[in-house]
């Protein structure tokens, strides 16, 4: 019954990038695609135990595509993600994290 009152929508993400986020070092989280989440709630699920982690508050999405590589670079830095990441996971808009909820 709850399930059809209150859909969430979840992103997998692996359990360094969720410590990150959940401590706050990491305010933002890269995917490939674009999904309309401005101001809404989205569930972090752990890869390892496909479990629901955190709930974070989404702000702003950004399309990366066509920007500069330097702009990028810094984009990348402060999202933490590192050179061998972007080698194999097309990096194609970044979900600014307004707020985080750590599921117990």
């Amino acid at each position: 019954m709850l399930d059809k009152m209150f859909k969430l929508h979840t992103f997998n993400i692996d359990k360094k990038w969720l410590d990150l986020i959940k401590s706050g070092e990491k305010k933002s989280e890269i995917r490939r695609y674009y999904l309309p989440l401005e101001g809404k709630k989205v569930g972090l699920m752990n890869n390892d135990t496909d479990k629901i982690e955190a709930i974070i508050t989404i702000g702003m999405v950004l399309d990366l595509k066509g920007l500069e590589e330097e702009d990028l670079e810094l984009i990348f830095q402060e999202a933490h993600i590192d050179e061998e990441f972007r080698k194999h996971y097309p990096c194609n808009y970044l979900y600014t994290i307004k707020k985080v909820e750590t599921v117990h």
